[in-house]
């Protein structure tokens, strides 16, 4: 299942100490819950629009799951942020 959470006006930095929240909480909730074994892993893409910049609601959402398929390729369970160099998925 994929998810979207828009945070206007959070820097990338505040996103990803968001994302590691997020994380370390369902992942505790998880074990508690399996008996000490997470059943799922949690992978985010993280993109954060520039003030001033033309970017479309589309875009956001294109380099968003850009970044979260480079999460997933490095491994899962883990984040990344877009950036405007960043290859799209293969």
């Amino acid at each position: 299942d994929e998810f979207a959470i828009l945070l206007p006006e959070t820097s990338a930095q505040a996103a990803a100490a968001i994302a590691t929240t997020v994380h370390v909480d369902l992942a505790n909730l998880a074990t508690q819950a399996n008996a000490g074994t997470p059943g799922f892993t949690l992978s985010v893409g993280i993109h954060t629009a520039q003030p001033g910049a033309s970017t479309t609601p589309s875009e956001v959402f294109e380099h968003s799951d850009t970044a979260l398929y480079q999460a997933k390729q490095a491994g899962r369970n883990r984040s990344a942020t877009y950036a405007e160099e960043t290859p799209g998925p293969a």
